[in-house]
Formats: C-alpha cells, sequence, structure tokens
C-alpha cells in the first residue's frame, strides 16, 4: 500500500500483518535502519501489527497469513471520514470449488 499526503493510519481486521519492507520516496527500505532524521520506521522489518501509520509517499510490503479464520474482515484507513468515503475494503477468506466460487458451508 502506498499513501498520499498527509498520510494514513492503516488498520486490518482479524489477522495481523508482518512488515516485509518500508519504501521512502526514493524507494530505500527504511524497515531496518530507519531514516538519519526520522527512526519511527526503524527495527520495523519482521514485525507483526494490526495498524502502522504510512506517511505520505511512502509504501508498505506486508504479508499476512490466515491458518485459523475463515469469512469477512475489512482493511481500512484509521481516519473515520476517510474511511466512510471509501478507504476500507473486504476481504473473504474462503475454500475455493474448483469452479471460481466457494465451497458449500462457507461465507
Amino acid at each position: 500500500m502506498t499513501a498520499g499526503a498527509p498520510g494514513h493510519p492503516f488498520h486490518i481486521h482479524v489477522n495481523p500483518f508482518q512488515i516485509v519492507a518500508i519504501r521512502n520516496s526514493s524507494n530505500m527500505n527504511v524497515s531496518v535502519d530507519g531514516e538519519p532524521d526520522d527512526p519511527q520506521y526503524a527495527n520495523l522489518k519482521g514485525e507483526w501489527r494490526d495498524t502502522l501509520f504510512v506517511k505520505g509517499g511512502y509504501t508498505i510490503i506486508t504479508r499476512s497469513r490466515y491458518r485459523r479464520y475463515m469469512g469477512d474482515f475489512v482493511l481500512h484507513c484509521h481516519i473515520l471520514d476517510r474511511e466512510d468515503r471509501g478507504m476500507m475494503l473486504n476481504v473473504r477468506v474462503a475454500i475455493p470449488d474448483g469452479a471460481g466460487g466457494v465451497a458449500n458451508g462457507n461465507p
């Protein structure tokens, strides 16, 4: 995910996400050492979170795993008026039926 100005507090429900990389506007990964004038993202590589502030112009690369959860949840900006204007994504974790749908008995 990449944030525009002024930035967004990104939040995921149900399953946390692991930070793979945080790239600044120069495409440098700052999730290990941070930046000289701003240590906000230092030492976050590999950390598991459910919320992270994404500064404007930065890109956060994450991954998540869904071992024990089947169903629906959301990802969204944690600023309510932005969320209300569409900064929210519905996600469904389900077992595929092999024909492009979801197996019976799952949401």
